[in-house]
């Protein structure tokens, strides 16, 4: 529910549950609903992690009863089959689900700047980012082949990114070591898809 919190989605969650106490579904009868309520970004930062943590908050009221309504919080773990999952996993399961949905994504492409773009698209859902570039390594030369984002420059005209070397600036350096680099808010990595000679 865009624009709304945690209140109103609790409020439309307990409209639902009376609504259909009161409809007869054929035969099967009357229905009971279990609702979870996760509010971003206080619950999560990302779709996928908000899904999973309203998932959470399901499965909890699953296992408390019928017809109820459970906001998410960090005590929301309990499952109906009694095994309890700590409530650290919701946003490792919310990141497994993207990389096996990558994964699929990629096992369907050969070509190297639609790889690129798959992973600049899959890195959205988890990362709120700005701008993202993905790069391959050829010789010593770090090459752009997808990115996401917007670029500015004066006069309007079209910002070709340029390419860089193994080992210079922040993007060399990471493709150098192969690492992650943090620098004060700004998270810069670079992924060698494959090396060309």
């Amino acid at each position: 529910m865009g624009s709304c919190g945690a209140v109103d989605a609790v409020g439309l969650a307990k409209r639902l549950t009376e609504r259909l106490t009161e409809l007869e579904f054929g035969p099967v009868g009357k229905v009971t609903v279990s609702v979870g309520v996760a509010e971003g970004p206080q619950h999560a930062s990302n779709p996928r992690e908000l899904i999973a943590c309203a998932e959470a908050a399901m499965m909890t009221a699953k296992t408390r009863g019928k017809d109820l309504i459970v906001l998410f919080d960090d005590s929301t773990y309990e499952r109906p089959d009694s095994t309890s999952v700590a409530s650290s996993r919701v946003r490792s399961i919310a990141h497994l689900k993207m990389l096996q949905s990558l994964a699929g994504k990629l096992n369907r492409l050969n070509d190297v700047r639609e790889i690129g773009t798959a992973i600049a698209d899959e890195l959205r859902a988890l990362i709120d980012y700005h701008n993202c570039r993905v790069s391959i390594v050829e010789g010593d030369e770090i090459v752009p082949i997808a990115f996401r984002g917007v670029l500015s420059s004066r006069g309007g005209r079209e910002v070709e990114i340029p390419r860089s070397k193994v080992g210079e600036g922040i993007t060399g350096h990471a493709a150098e070591e192969g690492t992650s680099l943090l620098i004060g808010t700004c998270v810069r990595s670079c992924l060698s898809i494959g090396r060309r000679r």
